[in-house]
């Protein structure tokens, strides 16, 4: 509790999401990096403390070590990139993990007269898998000592934890076209551009679920970002297979120098449905959800954006992020909507829904006012509401902070809290 007590939370844009996102996992980390014009190399230590209350700390992993090599070369009219990686994840008790991984990716890229983009790539890869101790399961099995839910959740996990130790491999070829055609219209001030883009991904249809722990992809978000990956994942545990199109449309007007608007709308559609994602992500059907963007610009001084992915069964949106800032001349202001629904949403009501407020203005050039408030609308609680002043020269700063929160949480109730914070600024 003396996260929020203390108001510890991550840096740069997550700390927009007060309320919502909070550390509970502390990292230390040991890294070589060797950099080149056409290599890397990536040898890294990794452990990890748990600070949630129900998790067992002996079934944490630890990366000793972590170990990526990538080389890239210009050949053949493209590029081919290069890459090795082992993985050792160690545990107390519970699963320990050895994966060495190797691939070979090639793209290029080649433009008509007319403006057509055309691009081809493939990759070849090969995976390695030797598992001890898998049995016991992972983190998300060994919760508050619970045989029901460890049950369940073995289920779930590759081989239904029958096997204690056990190796698999995997070959994991892909090959794929992509075409775009940039459309403009130009003339006076005002621009117009329409691009469409199609994307044809051929990969055998094999699933891997039931032979490889999937740990280092557990959180990957479908939206416009990653429409066109062709393998889509933030890691190399999950891998998209089968024979699939992902198709979009981007769109941007300029009127004059007063409007801008940016978007993008796409689908995925399959030749059959896979079960390598999860129910939540809006993938894996012939059909999958529809993703977009829309972004509008009034000027330099006010921008809305907006973030969505709807169902493409029900046309229910499953997820809708939206966020509208300004500024006039010293004040500043911003709001942020988010929700997020369950696919299942009418059996399990699962959602999240939050909407964040906040405002700032330089009183002077030193001295700096700022107030936010953060709302949990599918609870009806104000989650936090804050206030801070800054003053600041080049050499230092201090900052007042009042806040008080009105949610609470098991053996933790926060009401009010002052605190003063000093900064020994300069030191580049």
């Amino acid at each position: 509790t003396y996260l929020r007590t203390y108001e510890i939370e991550p840096a740069g844009e997550l700390r927009e999401n007060i309320g919502i996102v909070r550390p509970d996992r502390l990292e230390s980390a040991i890294t070589f990096d060797r950099i080149q014009d056409n290599a890397r190399t990536d040898i890294s230590a990794i452990l990890f403390q748990t600070l949630r209350l129900n998790e067992d700390q002996n079934f944490t992993a630890e990366a000793l070590p972590r170990i990526v090599q990538t080389n890239t070369f210009d050949m053949l009219g493209g590029n081919l990139t290069a890459s090795n990686s082992l993985l050792a994840l160690n545990r107390s008790n519970g699963l320990d993990t050895l994966r060495l991984s190797s691939a070979a990716e090639y793209k290029a890229s080649r433009y008509t007269k007319n403006g057509h983009r055309f691009e081809v790539f493939g990759e070849i890869r090969a995976d390695g898998y030797v598992y001890r101790n898998a049995a016991a399961g992972i983190q998300a099995c060994n919760i508050e000592d619970s045989d029901a839910l460890f049950e369940a959740c073995r289920q779930a996990l590759p081989r239904d934890l029958e096997n204690d130790r056990f190796e698999t491999y995997r070959f994991l070829p892909t090959i794929g076209a992509e075409w775009s055609y940039p459309l403009a219209r130009l003339g006076n001030g005002n621009s117009l551009i329409i691009e469409p883009r199609v994307q044809a991904v051929i990969s055998p249809n094999r699933n891997f679920t039931d032979d490889v722990f999937n740990e280092d992809s557990q959180f990957f978000q479908y939206d416009t970002v990653t429409l066109f990956d062709y393998s889509k994942g933030t890691g190399l545990d999950q891998w998209e297979d089968g024979q699939r199109l992902n198709v979009g449309i981007s769109a941007t007007a300029v009127v004059g120098n007063y409007l801008s608007v940016n978007s993008v709308v796409g689908t995925q559609f399959r030749a059959k449905t896979t079960n390598n994602f999860g129910d939540d992500i809006g993938l894996g059907e012939e059909a999958s959800d529809i993703v977009g963007a829309v972004d509008f610009g009034l000027g330099r001084n006010i921008a809305i954006d907006n973030r969505f992915r709807v169902d493409d069964d029900t046309g229910s949106f499953r997820r809708v992020e939206s966020t509208a800032s300004g500024r006039l001349g010293p004040l500043r202001a911003g709001v942020t909507y988010l929700r997020i629904e369950a696919d299942d949403f009418e059996v399990s009501q699962l959602r999240d829904e939050f909407l964040t407020i906040g405002g700032s203005v330089n009183i002077t050039r030193n001295i700096f006012f700022a107030a936010r408030q953060a709302q949990n609308l599918d609870s009806g609680d104000t989650t936090n509401t804050s206030f801070a002043l800054r003053i600041a020269n080049a050499c230092s700063a201090i900052s007042f902070n009042y806040s008080f929160d009105d949610s609470t949480r098991d053996g933790f109730e926060q009401e009010r809290e002052f605190l003063v914070r000093i900064e020994v600024l300069g030191f580049q």
